[in-house]
């Protein structure tokens, strides 16, 4: 499926709901990765989607989707080596499997992939694509950082929502008091460093 329907991804209805249990911790950061690692935080690529330049035209200012789809890879391999993992909160790819495959592998790092909207109609087989692991469900990191695809619909008290799916939506902050949007037409279409979102946040 190289397209989706005209939908606008913006859709600010969805919300996702966060489910405390063991099964949805991921535990502590440093021990998901190399001591000389980082993590990189990133949503919504959308790589190979012609109507997100629609969508998010000032956001996303590239002439077609194949000049879109080799800056962000050029931008992400700017920033995440090899040794790092990157945890993309979902809807990476609308192009279908061979192309999928093919921009994984030219990506840096271990990529582990929250399951979006997108994601989830597309009934891949994620880790045969190249992606070290998905996830279905928000999940807790850190104690304190609740990852999500859609925003929750409620965040517990003294926790933070890492969210994408609302793109460059007007009704949403990129940073609010307890969350952040981490599609990346708010960065400058790359992932986003773990430790500098950490550092948004010291009192939480």
């Amino acid at each position: 499926m190289d397209e989706a329907t005209n939908r606008e991804p913006n859709n600010t209805g969805m919300r996702s709901t966060y489910v405390p249990c063991a099964e949805n911790n991921l535990g502590k950061s440093e021990d998901l990765k190399p001591a000389d690692a980082k993590i990189f935080i990133c949503s919504d690529t959308h790589f190979c989607h012609k109507n997100i330049l629609i969508y998010e035209a000032t956001n996303r200012p590239f002439k077609d989707r194949d000049e879109m789809n080799e800056a962000m890879i050029q931008r992400w391999n700017e920033k995440v080596s090899k040794r790092d993992l990157v945890l993309h909160l979902g809807d990476f790819s609308f192009g279908n499997k061979s192309r999928i495959k093919d921009i994984v592998s030219r990506l840096n790092g271990r990529i582990w992939l929250l399951m979006g909207n997108h994601d989830r109609e597309q009934h891949y087989n994620w880790q045969e694509l190249g992606f070290n692991r998905t996830i279905k469900h928000p999940f807790l990191l850190d104690g304190k950082f609740v990852f999500s695809h859609e925003p929750l619909e409620t965040i517990p008290d003294g926790l933070v929502n890492i969210y994408g799916h609302v793109h460059g939506s007007k009704y949403f902050n990129t940073i609010d008091p307890n969350r952040l949007c981490a599609c990346v037409e708010r960065w400058n279409c790359a992932p986003i460093e773990y430790d500098y979102i950490k550092s948004l946040f010291p009192d939480k």
